[in-house]
């Protein structure tokens, strides 16, 4: 068994990203200071009225919506914590939530990039998508797994500094999908730990109108398989996930999404750069619960 003893004290800082969601805000706030954590950033995200704090959370506010990743791009900056733990504003780390033993996994193994959490409902439901793999199963076991859910999950900072962040052309949608291939093909290691145990309360309240947008998420699939996929790989990616949109969009919509696959990407959307896996990453991301193939 490793002695943690033995390595520098990793530090941590809870960051929370808000959007017209005072109540809820004030909720989540209040689960990390009962977890034991000290220093909490929110970033009030061009809230009206403007969100209200006390002095003892370190808030700052953009006159626009940078959306989640810039917004989780900006308020990374203002931490120089070993370790960032990124929350909802509409979730609440539960009383399951066990701090050390986060923090011990990441002093443990200097290659795990992000600790993937357990997200459960108000009611103790987990929702399937929610869950890091294809399947809800084996809830209680700790392992490795392809990506992480935006919900709750701890990121290692540098590791964050090392990709460049979050994809801001990804305005929402497949954020964490897109920068978990990143994670692998830098030879990062994600990590699921029922540890890490948050309460998923979803607010309608200023919630971005485009969630439902499936051509918004169609046109984030095309630059995820573009930049992370082989090519073969990335059309049957595209091609899976495009009759999944289809079944689930009304015809009036079928043009929006044809539109979001064929148009050409822009510099933007090219700016991180193509960097294809290795088939035998992808196979091992397939078994550890990733969409890949399907």
């Amino acid at each position: 068994m490793t002695d943690c003893s033995s390595h520098p004290a990793l530090t941590l800082d809870a960051m929370i990203i808000c959007f017209n969601r005072q109540k809820e805000v004030e909720g989540a706030i209040r689960s990390c200071r009962t977890s034991g954590i000290e220093e909490v950033f929110v970033l009030d995200n061009a809230s009206e009225p403007p969100i209200a704090l006390g002095t003892d959370v370190h808030l700052q506010r953009s006159s626009k919506n940078l959306g989640v990743c810039g917004g989780r791009n900006a308020i990374a900056e203002s931490s120089s914590a070993d370790l960032l733990l990124f929350l909802d504003d509409d979730a609440e780390l539960s009383e399951g939530f066990d701090l050390q033993k986060v923090i011990d996994e990441f002093t443990k193994d200097p290659n795990l990039s992000v600790m993937a959490g357990l997200a459960k409902r108000g009611n103790g439901q987990i929702a399937k998508h929610e869950f890091p793999a294809r399947k809800v199963q084996n809830i209680e076991i700790p392992r490795d797994v392809g990506y992480f859910v935006g919900c709750g999950f701890v990121i290692r900072r540098m590791v964050l500094v090392n990709l460049k962040g979050f994809d801001e052309s990804f305005f929402y949608a497949h954020e964490e999908t897109d920068l978990s291939l990143r994670i692998a093909n830098a030879n990062g290691r994600i990590f699921y730990n029922p540890a890490l145990e948050v309460i998923h309360k979803p607010s309608e309240k200023g919630r971005d109108f485009t969630t439902k947008d499936f051509s918004r998420q169609m046109r984030n699939r095309k630059i995820l398989s573009w930049r992370s996929l082989p090519r073969p790989i990335s059309y049957l990616h595209l091609s899976t996930w495009f009759l999944f949109y289809s079944i689930k969009s009304s015809p009036k919509k079928y043009s929006s999404l044809l539109k979001s696959v064929f148009k050409p990407l822009s510099k933007q959307e090219k700016s991180i750069g193509r960097s294809p896996l290795p088939f035998r990453k992808l196979n091992r991301l397939q078994k550890t619960g990733y969409r890949i193939y399907w």
